[in-house]
């Protein structure tokens, strides 16, 4: 009877071992945020600035920037910009989508529509904070009220329109430049930011 007893306590705790370790593999498996913004992956080969201009045409500068080019995309009620290294590459390292302008240069519109400005696993503007958790787990980095990244927004020119009360980020962990920030007001995504630069 003993032994019985024995054999049924052990297959049991095996048994839940089993389904801790599943449990486990299935967080460990979360993707540490986002490479891709609409369609444009950056892990990997990135495009090249003079490739995107053929395609896309040459954005608005952007603050000034000379590497910038911002876009107005009336279509999904957004705005993007792109930023490309200066030197020696030329690609496009950084993408930033917002509900309102960034800048108010953001007037261009670009030469074709871009692809739904969501992540590769569906995540866009307007989404909320738990399906940014559920998708990508729990996040590298949280900041709430007038930290460094929601205080890049609230400089910007346009910053009565970024009202950011929270960001929140990934860093990959084979990559240490590629990141994504998804900036949220009341909970809701009002911009995301997806850049393999420093």
């Amino acid at each position: 009877m003993n032994t019985k007893l024995i054999y049924i306590s052990v297959l049991i705790a095996v048994i839940f071992a089993l389904l801790v370790s599943v449990v486990e593999c299935k967080e460990s498996s979360k993707i540490l945020g986002a490479d891709t913004l609409g369609g444009f992956s950056l892990n990997g080969i990135l495009m090249k600035e003079k490739d995107f201009i053929e395609k896309y045409g040459r954005g608005t500068e952007v603050l000034g920037l000379s590497d910038s080019h911002g876009f107005n995309v009336p279509e999904q009620k957004c705005f993007v910009y792109f930023m490309s290294d200066q030197y020696p590459k030329h690609e496009i390292w950084t993408i930033f989508v917002s509900q309102a302008p960034y800048c108010e240069c953001a007037k261009k519109e670009s030469k074709i529509k871009f692809q739904n400005f969501t992540t590769a696993e569906g995540v866009g503007l307007g989404d909320s904070y738990e399906k940014v958790i559920s998708t990508y787990g729990k996040p590298n980095f949280h900041e709430e009220g007038k930290g460094y990244n929601c205080a890049l927004l609230t400089l910007s020119p346009t910053k009565s329109k970024f009202a950011c009360d929270e960001v929140i980020g990934y860093r990959q962990s084979n990559d240490d430049l590629l990141m994504s920030n998804f900036y949220l007001k009341d909970k809701k995504i009002i911009a995301i930011e997806v850049s393999d630069s420093e």
